[in-house]
């Protein structure tokens, strides 16, 4: 008996040896995207779920500056704590590949039928056998943690993108109706001017309706703006947790995002090689390889056991090793090692359309990015410079007494239009920009040098807001 108190004990000290394999050093979701990102203050993973409306204490309500924007959509975005959960469970699943399987005792007992005592059978055993799967089953585990990681900050990827070009069109609308404000006023004095002309015979009918026609297009124009305006005002409170604000707030003037390198070549570089989603699966293809390694020796460990039994009959009792082995007679393990391999060809071939992907989302960012921007300079540098020197000119004149104030308005109205245009650019300079960024998996290497991955992964909750 004494012998078989220290087997069990012998069992249980090594099941709780095996069960404190260290998790593997991998950086968390919330600093890896810190560093990837360009984010200066990470996020923090939360237990509980939010109110629908989170008001920030620290923050102006009569205004939201570009980067506080980006700050809190990225800590109230609840599809980020979802992909931050996911790596929680990704890292349990970790931890529980390093525990062995507990110990089952068996116990029977067995009456004679006539007199005497009672015969009693005792066994104490595990999969130990299993010890032999453990570095690739947990070699597994560790790669779909890495994916965990590498989904994550795709996800946090398409945040920063969606509020980024959200807060951007934002601006460009609020400004759109500015402009637009401003071309009504001067068509309504251009009607005035008109209505006044043709009194005194000086201008046609034909020119008061034209006008007329202009003004009512441009008051269904500047209706339009308003409403679109507001629309994005209200899906960028929803981004920063606000959905039911006013989000009447204050933007900032637009200013041209941080420069992209015109080498394409190295777009496609740095874009191959950071990724998140080609990532994910070079992980799940690692883990796969491991899987299929088990699969092809696990078929004969599986439902293995070995442990201590032990007897009493007749009044004595026996005690000695046991074990079982599974015999692979009906099932030989080919169709789980098949199956394996049949995902990993499809994981080939998903990195391959990714890769296709990537290539084309950072050439058509780039494409985008280099035209409106070219086109953007040839408003700036060109037709609003032109404009302003033909109202220059107008102005002059009729001061002069040699010209007409029908003209000046018009070359004013004319201006308005080339900065409609120019906002209209401005959009699309930032939207590109914003696509490049994403297409290529964060923020320019300049801003976010690489950083060590020796973190180990973030085993705390952050406290709820």
């Amino acid at each position: 008996m004494k012998s078989f108190k220290s087997g069990a004990l012998a069992l249980a000290v090594a099941t709780a040896v095996c069960g404190c394999a260290p998790m593997p050093k991998i950086q968390s979701s919330e600093q890896a995207a810190a560093v990837a990102h360009g984010i200066a203050d990470p996020f923090e993973f939360k237990t509980e779920r939010e109110p629908i409306d989170i008001a920030d204490a620290t923050a102006d309500p009569a205004a939201l500056p570009f980067d506080q924007a980006v700050r809190r959509a990225l800590r109230h975005s609840p599809t980020v704590q979802a992909a931050l959960a996911r790596v929680r469970q990704a890292q349990a699943e970790s931890q529980q590949a390093r525990l062995l399987p507990n110990p089952v005792l068996a116990v029977a007992v067995k009456f004679p039928t006539g007199s005497g005592k009672a015969d009693i059978e005792a066994s104490i055993a595990a999969d130990l056998l299993s010890l032999l799967l453990k570095p690739g089953r947990i070699s597994a585990a560790d790669q779909r943690l890495r994916r965990s990681v590498a989904d994550s900050l795709a996800v946090v990827l398409d945040v920063l993108a969606e509020v980024r070009q959200q807060y951007s069109k934002a601006q460009a609308l609020a400004a759109q109706v500015a402009i637009d404000q401003a071309r009504r006023d001067i068509l309504t004095e251009l009607l005035r001017l008109t209505d006044a002309r043709l009194r005194g015979g000086e201008a046609t009918r034909l020119d008061a309706l034209t006008l007329q026609s202009q003004a009512a297009s441009l008051e269904a124009e500047l209706l339009s703006s308003r409403s679109e305006e507001r629309q994005a005002r209200l899906e960028l409170a929803r981004l920063i947790g606000e959905p039911t604000s006013t989000a009447t707030w204050t933007l900032d003037v637009w200013a041209a995002p941080a420069p992209a390198s015109a080498d394409e070549s190295a777009m496609l570089k740095i874009a191959i090689e950071r990724r998140p989603e080609l990532q994910s699966v070079v992980w799940e293809l690692a883990a796969l390889g491991q899987e299929i390694k088990v699969a092809r020796f696990g078929i004969f460990i599986e439902g293995s056991d070995a442990g201590v039994a032990a007897e009493r009959s007749g009044g004595s009792w026996t005690i000695g090793p046991a074990g079982a082995i599974a015999i692979p007679v009906f099932d030989t393990g080919q169709a789980q090692r098949a199956a394996i391999s049949a995902r990993v060809i499809e994981q080939r071939h998903e990195l391959t359309r990714l890769e296709r992907q990537v290539v084309q989302d950072v050439r058509i960012a780039m494409e985008q990015w280099r035209s409106s921007k070219a086109a953007l300079s040839q408003i700036d540098e060109r037709l609003i410079p032109l404009q302003n020197e033909r109202l220059k000119q107008a102005t002059s004149s009729y001061k002069q007494g040699v010209g007409d104030v029908l003209a000046v308005r018009l070359a004013e109205q004319d201006l308005q239009q080339a900065r409609s245009q120019q906002v209209d650019l401005q959009e699309q300079v930032s939207q590109a920009s914003y696509r490049l960024l994403r297409a290529i998996g964060g923020a320019m290497p300049a801003a976010a040098p690489v950083a060590s991955v020796d973190q180990t992964l973030t085993h705390s909750s952050g406290k709820s807001q």
